[in-house]
């Protein structure tokens, strides 16, 4: 085959598993509501068991469940045979998926299954099958042909299951509410986690480390500490510590320019007076889309009292590994 028929055989494969989603999308019934329900309504974990090919994406299913709130796991149904069937207990839900509804390894199991778990549903594309008049809710697969040109490879069934099985995770967790907090609690590993969990209180500059003067200082004081603490900002606040202004790299830029001399100018008279500032608790990656959107480079943050708490760098965001979508 040259490449234009690759390129073409592949666009097929794509667009004929894309019509079997459309096809299931419009399939769905009272059915769909009924296991999620029972999913949602599990006080146990959810147990999804297939062979060959349903069973790999089982290893997919299970880990989106998971991610979503919903504890899962896989359980092979050769194993079970051998003492995988231990982990079930009588509040978890099964979820058992052949598009025969005969496979000799999952119907051997299935009376097992029944006398150890809370409830059976069967996914299969037989509603005449062992597994069908095993389970307690049975979802059948409209008929479609399997996309690998012979009809015999698994790949629009494994694909309308993967489809499936992320319909009734989501439906799930919006039924209990799932909350991005959520998902950030488990996710807390790697970039998606770091937007979801990071606060600017986790990564701003406090006490010694925060660039602070009061307001009848010199400039020149406010210059040294800025040198000092190295961050391009220092806070000017009174003798309770409430945020009055900040003074900037910028602003000493600014000063200069106009020959103003540093030596006799009170940092009342330089501050900005009202500076863009973000709440304690803010989330880094909001922090850090404020900071592009009003090009700057660091912001005070103030605790819920009004006091100032610390201040935030967009460097020290990135460097924490948050970057924007």
């Amino acid at each position: 085959m040259n490449s234009e028929e690759v390129i073409g055989s592949g666009a097929d494969v794509i667009r004929q598993e894309a019509a079997v989603l459309e096809e299931l999308a419009a399939t769905l019934d009272d059915t769909f509501a009924m296991v999620a329900s029972e999913i949602d309504c599990c006080t146990g974990k959810v147990a999804f068991v297939g062979m060959g090919k349903p069973g790999r994406v089982n290893g997919k299913v299970a880990a989106t469940f998971c991610s979503l709130g919903i504890p899962s796991f896989v359980m092979h149904p050769g194993e079970a045979m051998h003492g995988d069937l231990g982990v079930l207990q009588k509040n978890d839900l099964v979820i058992v998926v052949s598009f025969s509804g005969e496979s000799d390894e999952v119907t051997t199991i299935l009376p097992l299954i029944k006398r150890y778990a809370y409830k059976l549903i069967a996914v299969t594309g037989n509603p005449d099958s062992t597994l069908a008049r095993h389970a307690d809710v049975t979802m059948v697969f409209p008929k479609f042909k399997e996309a690998d040109g012979l009809g015999l490879a698994p790949t629009a069934s494994t694909t309308a299951w993967l489809a499936l099985a992320d319909a009734l995770a989501v439906a799930v967790s919006h039924s209990r509410g799932f909350t991005r907090d959520d998902f950030g609690a488990f996710h807390p590993a790697g970039a998606l986690g770091k937007k979801l969990l990071f606060s600017v209180d986790r990564l701003m500059a406090t006490g010694e480390a925060n660039a602070v003067v009061k307001p009848e200082v010199a400039v020149t004081d406010a210059i040294v500490e800025m040198a000092k603490k190295g961050l391009g900002m220092t806070c000017v606040v009174d003798n309770k510590g409430v945020l009055l202004g900040v003074i900037t790299d910028g602003d000493l830029r600014r000063l200069l320019l106009n020959h103003v001399n540093v030596y006799d100018y009170r940092v009342a008279q330089a501050m900005t007076s009202s500076p863009i500032t973000v709440p304690a608790g803010t989330m880094a990656i909001d922090a850090l889309r404020l900071m592009r959107e009003r090009n700057v480079s660091c912001l005070p943050v103030i605790a819920e009292d009004g006091l100032l708490a610390g201040t935030i760098l967009l460097q020290a965001i990135i460097d924490a590994g948050i970057v924007p979508e």
